[in-house]
């Protein structure tokens, strides 16, 4: 698998809110990690147009980095700045995973990705998830097609 490390914050955003988005995120102090997953709740070109739906975050929480992941809540599309839990929400505003995602997301909304935080997306596309193989794809997360209907 290959991973890239993110180097400023408009690409990080631009990933996570791509649609299919699994990236980690890792102190540089500590090592503390984690793995998150972004989704969209709808096709993203049709949210976009309507200013309807979320995204929702969900967080690695067992051994299988495929199926094992936690709802933790969502970004609304109409304001994915601002992260919030929910009913259903699998952690606690006191879980170290909600922290460290709220802290990081709050940095690169401000267009901020500060040294002490390492980001890598995980060798798929950010849209349709689909594995990067192309050197420029894994530098920007997205495959070319997906690239394209994102009009980067």
């Amino acid at each position: 698998m290959s991973n890239h490390r993110f180097d400023n914050a408009a690409a990080v955003f631009q990933f996570v809110t791509g649609g299919n988005a699994l990236f980690t995120i890792e102190s540089v102090q500590t090592g503390t990690r984690f793995t998150y997953s972004v989704r969209s709740s709808e096709d993203n070109e049709q949210a976009k147009q309507s200013g309807r739906g979320v995204f929702f975050v969900s967080l690695l929480s067992g051994p299988n980095n495929e199926t094992d992941f936690a709802y933790l809540g969502i970004l609304p599309k109409s304001d994915p700045a601002t992260f919030r839990l929910t009913a259903k929400s699998r952690a606690s505003e006191d879980a170290p995973s909600v922290k460290a995602f709220r802290w990081f997301w709050r940095q690169v909304c401000a267009s901020r990705l500060p040294a002490s935080v390492a980001c890598w997306h995980e060798g798929r596309c950010g849209r349709c998830g689909r594995t990067l193989t192309v050197p420029s794809s894994i530098e920007t997360g997205f495959g070319p097609e997906c690239a394209d209907k994102m009009g980067l």
